[in-house]
Protein backbone atom coordinates (compact mmCIF):
# COMPACT_ATOMS: atom_id res chain seq x y z
CA UNK A 1 0.00 0.00 0.00
CA UNK A 2 1.46 3.61 -0.69
CA UNK A 3 2.32 5.78 1.56
CA UNK A 4 -0.27 8.66 2.03
CA UNK A 5 2.41 11.06 3.33
CA UNK A 6 5.42 12.08 2.10
CA UNK A 7 7.71 10.96 4.62
CA UNK A 8 11.95 9.33 4.25
CA UNK A 9 10.82 5.93 4.74
CA UNK A 10 10.97 2.40 3.35
CA UNK A 11 8.46 1.78 0.29
CA UNK A 12 7.34 -1.16 1.82
CA UNK A 13 5.53 0.31 5.35
CA UNK A 14 5.99 -3.64 7.21
CA UNK A 15 9.63 -2.76 6.83
CA UNK A 16 9.27 0.54 8.84
CA UNK A 17 8.97 -0.46 12.27
CA UNK A 18 9.28 2.46 14.85
CA UNK A 19 12.43 1.57 17.22
CA UNK A 20 15.22 3.21 18.74
CA UNK A 21 17.43 3.05 15.00
CA UNK A 22 13.89 5.37 13.64
CA UNK A 23 13.07 7.17 17.06
CA UNK A 24 14.56 8.58 19.98
CA UNK A 25 11.64 8.32 22.30
CA UNK A 26 9.90 4.96 22.56
CA UNK A 27 6.50 5.96 23.84
CA UNK A 28 3.67 4.55 21.42
CA UNK A 29 -0.14 4.78 22.27
CA UNK A 30 -2.57 2.30 20.21
CA UNK A 31 -6.21 2.79 19.65
CA UNK A 32 -8.59 0.25 17.37
CA UNK A 33 -11.92 2.11 16.04
CA UNK A 34 -15.35 -0.07 14.90
CA UNK A 35 -14.20 -0.66 11.74
CA UNK A 36 -11.71 -2.32 12.78
CA UNK A 37 -8.85 0.14 11.66
CA UNK A 38 -5.45 -0.21 14.46
CA UNK A 39 -3.69 2.87 14.73
CA UNK A 40 -0.31 2.84 16.55
CA UNK A 41 1.05 6.46 16.99
CA UNK A 42 5.03 7.25 17.84
CA UNK A 43 7.80 9.35 17.46
CA UNK A 44 9.36 9.31 14.01
CA UNK A 45 13.59 9.77 13.82
CA UNK A 46 12.91 13.20 13.58
CA UNK A 47 11.01 12.68 16.97
CA UNK A 48 8.04 14.08 14.47
CA UNK A 49 4.23 12.50 15.46
CA UNK A 50 3.42 9.59 13.48
CA UNK A 51 0.97 6.99 12.86
CA UNK A 52 0.73 3.27 11.28
CA UNK A 53 -2.81 2.77 10.67
CA UNK A 54 -3.93 -0.57 8.57
CA UNK A 55 -6.45 -3.63 9.53
CA UNK A 56 -3.92 -6.05 9.59
CA UNK A 57 0.27 -6.60 8.99
CA UNK A 58 0.29 -6.23 4.96
CA UNK A 59 -2.25 -3.01 4.92
CA UNK A 60 -0.66 -0.50 7.43
CA UNK A 61 0.56 3.23 6.39
CA UNK A 62 2.44 5.45 7.60
CA UNK A 63 1.52 9.05 8.33
CA UNK A 64 2.76 12.08 9.91
CA UNK A 65 0.35 13.64 12.37
CA UNK A 66 -0.06 17.24 11.62
CA UNK A 67 -1.91 20.00 13.01
CA UNK A 68 -2.60 22.84 10.48
CA UNK A 69 0.13 21.58 8.09
CA UNK A 70 2.37 21.31 10.92
CA UNK A 71 4.24 18.20 12.07
CA UNK A 72 3.85 18.06 15.84
CA UNK A 73 7.82 17.87 17.41
CA UNK A 74 8.26 15.93 20.44
CA UNK A 75 10.57 16.24 23.02
CA UNK A 76 12.94 13.02 24.43
CA UNK A 77 11.05 10.45 25.96
CA UNK A 78 7.64 12.42 25.68
CA UNK A 79 4.87 10.13 26.54
CA UNK A 80 1.79 9.58 24.44
CA UNK A 81 -1.91 8.26 25.01
CA UNK A 82 -4.74 7.41 22.65
CA UNK A 83 -8.37 6.35 23.24
CA UNK A 84 -11.13 5.89 20.68
CA UNK A 85 -14.23 8.53 22.04
CA UNK A 86 -18.39 8.83 21.04
CA UNK A 87 -19.80 11.79 21.86
CA UNK A 88 -23.27 11.51 24.20
CA UNK A 89 -25.18 10.16 21.32
CA UNK A 90 -22.97 7.49 19.94
CA UNK A 91 -21.10 9.04 17.22
CA UNK A 92 -18.94 9.90 15.77
CA UNK A 93 -16.19 7.84 16.98
CA UNK A 94 -13.12 9.96 17.43
CA UNK A 95 -9.33 9.57 17.79
CA UNK A 96 -8.22 11.47 21.12
CA UNK A 97 -4.47 11.44 20.96
CA UNK A 98 -2.61 13.35 24.06
CA UNK A 99 1.13 14.41 24.04
CA UNK A 100 3.30 16.87 25.16
CA UNK A 101 4.10 20.26 23.82
CA UNK A 102 7.64 20.69 23.96
CA UNK A 103 7.47 24.69 24.16
CA UNK A 104 4.84 25.22 26.65
CA UNK A 105 5.44 21.57 28.56
CA UNK A 106 1.59 21.13 28.23
CA UNK A 107 -0.37 18.21 28.00
CA UNK A 108 -2.09 18.44 24.88
CA UNK A 109 -4.76 17.22 23.21
CA UNK A 110 -5.60 16.67 19.22
CA UNK A 111 -8.83 14.90 17.92
CA UNK A 112 -9.27 13.34 14.82
CA UNK A 113 -12.98 12.44 13.45
CA UNK A 114 -12.19 10.98 10.21
CA UNK A 115 -9.76 8.32 10.93
CA UNK A 116 -6.26 10.68 11.63
CA UNK A 117 -6.49 12.40 8.38
CA UNK A 118 -7.10 15.67 9.28
CA UNK A 119 -6.79 17.22 13.57
CA UNK A 120 -7.87 19.65 14.96
CA UNK A 121 -7.53 20.98 18.60
CA UNK A 122 -9.37 19.38 21.44
CA UNK A 123 -10.90 21.22 24.07
CA UNK A 124 -8.46 19.84 26.47
CA UNK A 125 -5.57 21.80 25.94
CA UNK A 126 -7.95 25.25 27.07
CA UNK A 127 -7.10 23.72 30.77
CA UNK A 128 -3.41 23.98 30.05
CA UNK A 129 -2.60 21.21 32.30
CA UNK A 130 1.03 20.84 32.85
CA UNK A 131 3.17 16.74 34.08
CA UNK A 132 5.85 16.18 36.41
CA UNK A 133 8.67 14.90 34.72
CA UNK A 134 8.66 11.90 36.14
CA UNK A 135 5.07 11.12 35.02
CA UNK A 136 3.84 8.96 32.49
CA UNK A 137 0.47 9.98 30.79
CA UNK A 138 -3.04 7.15 30.14
CA UNK A 139 -6.50 8.03 28.25
CA UNK A 140 -9.76 6.01 28.55
CA UNK A 141 -13.32 6.95 27.36
CA UNK A 142 -16.44 5.10 28.27
CA UNK A 143 -19.95 4.98 26.22
CA UNK A 144 -21.84 8.05 26.66
CA UNK A 145 -19.06 10.61 26.09
CA UNK A 146 -17.33 9.79 29.44
CA UNK A 147 -13.22 10.67 28.67
CA UNK A 148 -10.42 10.41 31.04
CA UNK A 149 -6.81 11.20 31.23
CA UNK A 150 -4.49 10.41 33.91
CA UNK A 151 -1.11 12.36 34.69
CA UNK A 152 1.54 13.02 37.48
CA UNK A 153 0.45 16.44 38.30
CA UNK A 154 3.47 18.93 39.08
CA UNK A 155 0.98 21.46 40.83
CA UNK A 156 -0.43 18.77 43.13
CA UNK A 157 3.21 17.06 44.40
CA UNK A 158 3.72 15.46 41.58
CA UNK A 159 0.23 12.40 42.56
CA UNK A 160 -1.23 10.94 40.04
CA UNK A 161 -4.28 13.09 38.66
CA UNK A 162 -7.27 12.57 36.83
CA UNK A 163 -8.47 14.97 34.26
CA UNK A 164 -12.29 13.73 33.60
CA UNK A 165 -15.40 14.94 31.73
CA UNK A 166 -18.78 13.40 32.52
CA UNK A 167 -21.34 11.53 30.21
CA UNK A 168 -23.40 14.86 31.39
CA UNK A 169 -21.32 17.64 32.15
CA UNK A 170 -19.07 19.22 29.15
CA UNK A 171 -16.61 21.03 31.79
CA UNK A 172 -13.27 19.04 33.32
CA UNK A 173 -12.64 18.54 36.39
CA UNK A 174 -9.74 17.95 38.10
CA UNK A 175 -8.88 14.65 40.65
CA UNK A 176 -6.30 13.82 42.52
CA UNK A 177 -6.70 9.96 42.58
CA UNK A 178 -2.76 8.65 44.47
Amino acid sequence: MATKYAMDVPKDPRSYIPSSQWSNSTSFAAVTLKDGINYLFYYDRGNHLACLAGKDADSYNNRTVRLNGSTIQAGEKSPLAATAWEDRNGSPEAIRLYYIDTSSSQIKELVSENGGESWKEGAFNRQKYHIARSGGLAASSSPGGGLKVYFADPDNDDSIVEASIGTVSSDWELNVIQ
